[in-house]
């Protein structure tokens, strides 16, 4: 991009450099510059390159109008930060700063910005552009939310800590300023011996300087320090131990002391140095990672394995972020080593999966003794910047071969997760290889549909019974394969939601439908889910194609899975706009789940979908046809029309008839197909 600059346009930060190309210094400094004119929505005119690195987007996505600004700022912040351009605009100001937002990125995450701004008037005094200077403030408002909150922090790790493991503080010199019993015990001193002293009078002479040095240049930066160190007791007899070092400020963000917490792992140590001597360890935890447990399982004679897998782990790390889930997992962790038997190694698989290693055991003293270790850290609660946390760790275990130990370790913790065990050993009877082959077919077969752009939808017609006519169709995914076989969902929907195709396989199925409404103006309806709906990217694709069709009324989204909606208020925030534009809202499989009803009166659907389950049996079960009844009766009161699902036959379609269900679907109507269908005669 070339554009010529004024020099009255430069705000007075950039001035100075206009002895070099001014583009060039503006796409190396190190902020985000953007020009926007001042009207509404603020339109970019220019962005530089640093806001790839900041927000993810190419700079001519935001100068060419392919985002709107206004609509990435956080609707929690858009009303401030409008109120704080209007007031700077109308007193005259020419430059002002913005008290902190939050910005959408292009992976769907907020980031805290500094927002800098010019205001550039012409020569009336009125306000044509703004020239802003961004820079991602996001981990110093973490660390300021941290900080407020550190006092009560302190109080309640010292008390939970202090327990079982070896706890010291120190002020920003590094004289010692509090230790606890435990590490009095350990090393041999006496309280008044530690107390003043400098850290280094733990210090063993083996351990090299530039460990202490990374250490001092990582926590004066206001980082946590992780690793293992060798230290000596009073008696020069040494010990070795797992650190975790960190720097702790008050409310206003001010240092206030370092805080030490280890975990004396001598034997650990002793017994690994023996056997492992420089194996590679987990970055963040310090111990034998993935390929060092390879290794050992090759070295070891009869080697026996169990894994630990923190429940809902992912959750957590969303909910409280990655630092949080990292903190909760060096926890559990060193509780992990406290209760394991000290001959059993310990390996960092991979994200929350801590894998146990113990050779010669009997089978049955390993699973109890693993079993009881699982019992005493689901005991546990951890607390974690003011937060407790109960973790809940599956167990599986494996007494199979050394060629397939490992294998056979991570498909019964597959097995456990996807069946709700708290503890399974492998066997065959749980390994499925044909069904993994499967998948992998179906894996590769929609990844080259997506490709060749064979993803297509087919029209199951909807009859209303008052008019006697089809009145609109429901839009259906299907897979043409190479052989031109249609294939249902029922093999390819879950895999796509497995390997991360799901959102792409939503966006090509929506798109279709609104491009063949288009070609025949006959309404329609597309399924869509809560991940969809709170899913910022689609949410905008499925915006825009409602912006772009010719009858948006016409167009119903059937939201699928009701009762597993968690963040209703992102939900209702998108139903809204989808209701201005004059779409319905329809819910899918009404009666499958328990929060129906009150998701209806929360969701102000437009129709509901009895689910299909229960229609089946309408004309042979007394009781699926009282609940059909009483729902049918529940929706004539609000006003909410009524849709039958799985009508198969003439006694069910004639039922529902007389039930004064108000719409029918189902094969007895007409099957999914390529082509929607015009009329039907009962």
């Amino acid at each position: 991009m070339n554009r010529n600059f004024a020099y009255h346009e430069v705000p007075f930060q950039c001035r100075f450099f206009m002895s070099q190309p001014f583009e060039t210094y503006l796409n190396q400094a190190p902020f985000v510059f953007m020009r926007w004119e001042n009207r509404p929505g603020w339109p970019v005119i220019y962005a530089s390159e640093p806001v790839i690195d900041l927000l993810g987007y190419q700079p001519h996505q935001l100068a060419d109008g392919d985002l709107i600004y206004a609509e990435l700022v956080h609707p929690d912040d858009r009303q401030r930060v409008d109120k704080e351009v209007s007031h700077a605009v109308s007193n005259g100001s020419h430059q002002f700063e913005h008290r902190p937002y939050r910005l959408l990125n292009a992976d769907g995450d907020w980031v805290w910005v500094k927002d800098t701004t010019e205001i550039i008037r012409d020569e009336s005094g009125e306000a044509t552009e703004f020239y802003g200077f961004l820079q991602n403030w996001t981990d110093l408002i973490h660390y300021k939310k941290q900080a407020q909150k550190a006092q009560l922090i302190n109080r309640q790790i010292n008390h939970a800590l202090d327990e079982s493991n070896l706890v010291s503080r120190s002020d920003e010199i590094g004289r010692i300023t509090y230790v606890n019993n435990h590490l009095l015990k350990l090393t041999g001193y006496t309280r008044d011996e530690l107390i003043g002293q400098p850290h280094s009078i733990l210090r063993h002479p083996d351990t090299p300087r530039r460990t202490f040095q990374a250490m001092w240049q990582a926590i004066q930066s206001g980082k946590t320090w992780k690793g293992t160190l060798k230290n000596r007791k009073k008696s020069g007899e040494p010990y070795w131990v797992e650190m975790t070092l960190t720097p702790l400020f008050d409310e206003n963000g001010q240092f206030v002391e370092y805080l030490a917490i280890r975990h004396e792992v001598t034997e650990l140590v002793r017994k690994q140095m023996a056997l492992n001597g420089a194996l590679t360890t987990s970055r963040l935890l310090n111990i034998p990672n993935r390929l060092a447990l390879m290794e050992a399982i090759d070295a070891s004679e009869r080697p026996v394995l169990a894994m630990l897998d923190l429940d809902n782990f992912r959750q957590i790390n969303e909910y409280f972020g990655h630092s949080f889930g990292d903190q909760l997992l060096v926890h559990f962790m060193l509780h992990v080593f406290y209760y394991k038997p000290l001959d059993y190694r310990l390996f960092h698989l991979g994200a929350d999966q801590l894998v146990l290693l113990a050779e010669n055991v009997h089978a049955t003293e390993f699973s109890s003794s693993l079993q009881t270790l699982r019992e005493r850290l689901n005991e546990k609660r951890y607390r974690i910047r003011g937060q407790e946390i109960m973790t809940n760790p599956t167990l599986a275990l494996s007494f199979e071969p050394k060629n397939r130990l490992l294998r056979s370790l991570e498909i019964a913790m597959r097995y456990a997760k996807r069946h709700h065990h708290n503890q399974m050993t492998y066997s065959d009877a749980i390994d499925q290889p044909e069904l993994r082959a499967e998948n992998l077919k179906w894996s590769a077969k929609l990844n080259q549909a997506l490709l060749d752009d064979r993803i297509t939808v087919h029209f199951q017609p909807i009859y209303h019974y008052a008019s006697g006519q089809i009145e609109r169709h429901e839009c259906l995914v299907r897979l043409i394969d190479t052989d031109q076989t249609v294939v249902s969902p029922f093999h390819f929907l879950e895999v796509s939601k497995r390997t991360k195709k799901y959102y792409q396989l939503s966006r090509r199925v929506a798109t279709k439908a609104f491009e063949h409404f288009e070609q025949t103006g006959l309404p329609f309806s597309i399924n869509i889910s809560s991940l969809d709906m709170t899913r910022p990217s689609y949410a905008r694709h499925l915006l825009e194609l409602l912006d772009a069709c010719s009858a948006p009324e016409q167009v119903t989204l059937e939201i699928l899975e009701s009762e597993e909606i968690t963040d209703f208020a992102a939900v209702q925030r998108f139903l809204q706009k989808v209701r201005e534009r004059g779409c319905q809202i329809a819910i899918d499989d009404f009666g499958a789940g328990y929060a129906n009803y009150h998701n209806l009166l929360k969701l102000n659907a437009d129709y509901i979908k009895l689910d299909g389950s229960l229609i089946k049996q309408l004309a042979d079960n007394q009781d699926a046809y009282d609940i059909v009844e009483s729902i049918v009766s529940f929706a004539q009161k609000r006003g909410i029309a009524t849709i039958a699902e799985f009508v198969s036959d003439r006694r069910i379609f004639d039922l529902a008839n007389a039930m004064k269900i108000d719409y029918a679907q189902g094969f007895f109507i007409g099957a999914p197909e390529p082509n929607p269908l015009q009329q039907f005669t009962p």
